[in-house]
């Protein structure tokens, strides 16, 4: 099924949103390897693509890293997206070493109406 959007927003992680339930299910996620964004059977399957993705990511490293401190960052208010009625759906890998799939788990629970798609084999993007 495909369905079009009008628009559409992207963040990493939980879009800046924290709380204490996030929190501590960030501090319990299992350690699943060092942070990558794409999942260890992705760079088995297709290492060209592995190596190209490395070195594109290499050019969007930030450059200075302690401008990005997230409790510096404004709290979002998911009750306002909720009110509003935005239409949010997450997806997640399974295998996220960045973004802890039990953590986006939880934020879709705490969002009724949104969508969550997971990928099996996958980390933080979904190859």
């Amino acid at each position: 099924m495909c369905r079009k959007a009008r628009g559409g927003a992207r963040s990493s992680r939980t879009g800046g949103y924290q709380d204490d339930d996030l929190a501590a299910l960030r501090e319990s996620a299992p350690d699943l390897g060092p942070r990558s964004a794409f999942s260890a059977p992705y760079a088995e399957r297709d290492p060209e693509g592995a190596f190209l993705y490395r070195m594109v990511s290499r050019s969007n490293q930030l450059l200075d890293p302690e401008d990005t401190d997230p409790t510096d960052a404004p709290n979002p208010d998911i009750d306002r997206v909720i009110d509003a009625g935005v239409r949010t759906l997450f997806v997640v890998g399974e295998l996220d070493t960045v973004a802890a799939p039990s953590v986006i788990k939880a934020l879709h629970a705490k969002m009724p109406g949104s969508e969550l798609v997971s990928f099996d084999d996958s980390g933080h993007s979904p190859y």
